[in-house]
């Protein structure tokens, strides 16, 4: 902790605090760590000064950052500046929640993905990669012009294009309002694995086991649980969706689909109001799928594994812009509540869209309302992909014509990109996680293209590792900084630990001409030990 915490700048009340000890003695710890290795001292010493008059930094391995002017700074100011030029060589991270597309997995929170080899969306094809734990970082949230919106680091790397086409990597901290940030590409048709929650055995002795997986037709299912999530309710025992009278033509397919589950029993009331009208309300008595679609979070999110397959997903979004959506003269409009649970599951519908080469945006009245409006220039794509279950709204969005071409933003200038809105910089310090070693050196964040990290030695040892390791019964499945864990047959153990050795050794030796490189390597038939 004293290692790592002096390399990211900790002082002594920061890492009293972490070491559950007094300011005093994690003062003298910090005087007898420096006192024991005093060039460690002034090299992060030197490495700050030079960013503070250079305004640049050079890794091991050539790569540079600019930093900014420090002239008009508050000290705080600067002794961030200072701390983030001492920790350079370990930059570049997202939140855990961030999601990325993985082509077994579908589209994943990265942190459901650590330690693991992947084969992730960089915005244009899937690359090989892996991800990684990266530690806690300052928390900086971006916010493009959209809406979309991904938390990193204050180092992390967005693509940006100007106005002659070119693209440059700019750190999120540097990131100002005339930055185009590139968005990535449609993943076009996938399939990957999908998990439903193991739906759980009534208590009763005649009770049915009833999942939300006996619906096989991936379309019928993803309108039924979007109609769920928009117009249906979940109580301890029952699953209910209700129809409006101006909706019955679609009653009829809402109905099969529910009786594909168990069976339905199907009411029709008077609601009052300005003139009389029918509420028809299916319900499903099955307490195993209520605590199923509940465990799901059908009510306050995408669930997983709707993600999992784009005719699904694009099932999903007709079934939730059906119940809470609209068409007006130029776009169709999903209408969540207010509040944090409902922006978050508007941006997730935006990513979704997204997903399926449709661009949005999302707009928050505080207080009132969070909307997604899909982009004019897409509403023809929106109604052959995702459109309405209500044929009436589906004519009015096959109305609506898209933006004529010499109005399309996705040209040869900019392509799919959006301005930045904001650039919120915080002092929260999050755990975060990053895509290493990819083979485009970028991966696609929230929808959002960006830059791997950009660890030197680590990158090189896990490269070098995937490389000896080709042809052996063993796989690495977690590393964290410079630790590396592989998984394999006993017979070829200490093969494996000769391998991963010398690749440690590579890396290391590349970038390091005068310290020593030193390798422990140790083998336990638990990873823990």
């Amino acid at each position: 902790r004293i290692n790592f915490g002096l390399a990211y700048g900790r002082g002594p009340k920061s890492l009293s605090a972490q070491l559950g000890t007094d300011e005093d003695r994690a003062r003298e710890l910090i005087d007898e760590y420096f006192a024991n290795y005093p060039r460690v001292q002034k090299y992060l010493q030197d490495t700050a000064n030079e960013a503070m008059r250079t305004r640049t930094l050079r890794t091991l391995s050539g790569r540079v950052r600019n930093f900014k002017d420090t002239s008009g700074l508050s000290s705080m100011e600067r002794g961030a500046l200072r701390r983030e030029a001492m920790n350079y060589p370990i930059q570049g991270c997202v939140l855990g929640d961030t999601r990325i597309f993985e082509e077994t997995y579908g589209y994943r929170k990265i942190e459901e993905l650590s330690g693991q080899e992947v084969r992730v969306w960089d915005g244009e094809k899937f690359v090989d990669a892996a991800v990684i734990s990266s530690g806690t970082k300052r928390l900086v949230k971006v916010t493009l012009s959209g809406g979309h919106t991904v938390e990193c680091s204050p180092d992390h790397k967005f693509l940006t294009v100007n106005n002659l086409g070119n693209e440059h990597w700019v750190r999120a901290e540097d990131l100002r309002l005339e930055h185009r940030v590139k968005l990535a590409d449609a993943v076009g048709s996938w399939s990957t694995k999908r998990m439903w929650p193991r739906p759980v055995k009534p208590k009763v002795h005649n009770g049915r086991l009833v999942s939300i997986g006996d619906v096989t037709d991936d379309t019928r299912l993803g309108e039924w649980i979007g109609r769920l999530a928009s117009d249906g309710t979940l109580s301890d025992a029952q699953v209910t969706l209700f129809v409006a009278e101006h909706e019955e033509e679609i009653l009829p397919r809402l109905l099969e689909t529910s009786r594909m589950l168990s069976h339905v029993s199907q009411r029709t009331r008077e609601v009052a109001g300005s003139r009389k009208q029918c509420l028809h309300r299916l319900t499903i008595s099955s307490k195993s799928l209520a605590t199923q679609l509940r465990q799901m979070e059908v009510k306050t999110r995408i669930p997983q594994a709707v993600w999992s397959d784009d005719v699904l997903l694009a099932s999903y979004l007709r079934g939730l812009f059906d119940g809470d959506g609209t068409v007006n003269h130029d776009n169709a409009v999903l209408v969540f509540g207010s509040g944090v649970m409902h922006e978050a599951w508007a941006r997730e519908v935006q990513e979704a869209l997204l997903l399926l080469d449709i661009q949005s945006r999302v707009r928050a009245y505080p207080g009132d309302r969070t909307v997604v409006q899909v982009l004019k220039r897409d509403m023809p794509k929106f109604a052959r992909t995702v459109g309405f279950l209500n044929p009436s709204k589906q004519r009015r969005v096959e109305e609506v014509e898209g933006t004529h071409p010499w109005k399309n933003k996705r040209g040869n200038i900019y392509g799919v990109a959006q301005k930045v809105n904001s650039v919120e910089v915080t002092d929260l310090l999050i755990p975060m996680y990053d895509v290493v070693n990819s083979e485009s050196r970028r991966f696609a964040a929230n929808g959002v293209v960006t830059h791997n990290t950009s660890a030197d030695i680590a990158k090189l040892a896990l490269g070098y590792i995937r490389q000896e390791l080709e042809g052996l019964d063993a796989s690495l499945i977690n590393c964290i900084h410079d630790e590396f864990v592989v998984e394999c047959a006993q017979n070829v153990a200490s093969e494996v630990s000769a391998r991963m050795e010398g690749a440690m050794f590579r890396a290391g030796a590349r970038l390091l001409k005068m310290v020593p490189v030193e390798v422990e390597v140790t083998d336990s038939r638990e990873w823990t030990k």
